[in-house]
């Protein structure tokens, strides 16, 4: 397939555990407005000349946004609604998939993304839970945190892994967040320190891996290579 398909704009929001004084639409809003100033884009049902964005993918888990049916919350957000509209569900990874099949096919050019979360608003274990299988596993507990320390025992066991090889992952890690200006949890940290840190689930402890409850968004462009060259200098 000869055509190609590039991303010409990103924008995310800092990444909060907490954003109770925005709504669901609004921390939507603060990524979808960068990457259409980025570009100088709007939908092309406003268009008068040229092109625009001709297709909406939002993307977020019900569960973890802490809403049903989670994109119809946001769709006046999105700014356009006589445009095709599709949500994908689990990960926004899989959206931007979704976009980039969408474009080869033809059938569309330019495709905005928009990815959230408010998982502040929800119950992580007992939603964690859920994606285990409801007959055997359900019924033990199981989240990602106690399943992940199932995997990880078994891992050092078989390779013989030290703690001290798994804290330098963590070590790691936390400091290449300093780069990110939207990570939410950048730290200067020992192996020592992952080591004394609080156990969570033998082996993991809280600076191992605990990931924080988070809210915030994440928008992309994509479009054809050839429209890519008309919006900017530099498509990924």
């Amino acid at each position: 397939m000869s055509q190609r398909v590039a991303i010409v704009a990103v924008g995310q929001t800092k990444y909060e555990s907490n954003k109770s004084t925005l709504w669901q639409g609004d921390v939507a809003y603060d990524a979808i407005e960068k990457v259409l100033q980025q570009t100088g884009l709007t939908y092309q049902d406003r268009v008068k000349e040229g092109f625009g964005i001709d297709r909406i993918l939002t993307a977020g888990e019900d569960h973890f946004i802490g809403r049903t049916s989670n994109p119809f919350w946001i769709h006046h957000y999105l700014g356009a609604f006589r445009m095709s509209h599709d949500n994908v569900s689990a990960d926004a990874a899989f959206a931007v998939y979704h976009a980039v099949i969408d474009i080869l096919s033809g059938h569309y050019d330019t495709v905005l993304v928009v990815a959230m979360t408010k998982e502040s608003e929800t119950s992580r274990p007992a939603i964690e839970n859920c994606y285990f299988d409801h007959i055997f596993l359900q019924p033990l507990g199981l989240d990602y945190l106690s399943a992940s320390a199932l995997q990880a025992q078994r891992y050092m066991n078989k390779y013989g892994i030290s703690r001290e090889q798994c804290a330098m992952v963590a070590v790691r890690n936390r400091g290449n967040a300093k780069n990110n200006p939207y990570a939410q949890e950048p730290l200067d940290i020992t192996v020592e320190d992952v080591l004394k840190s609080e156990m969570l689930a033998s082996p993991i402890r809280v600076l191992d891996s605990k990931p924080p409850v988070s809210d915030g968004a994440c928008a992309l462009i994509l479009t054809t290579e050839e429209k890519a060259k008309k919006i900017t200098d530099k498509p990924v």
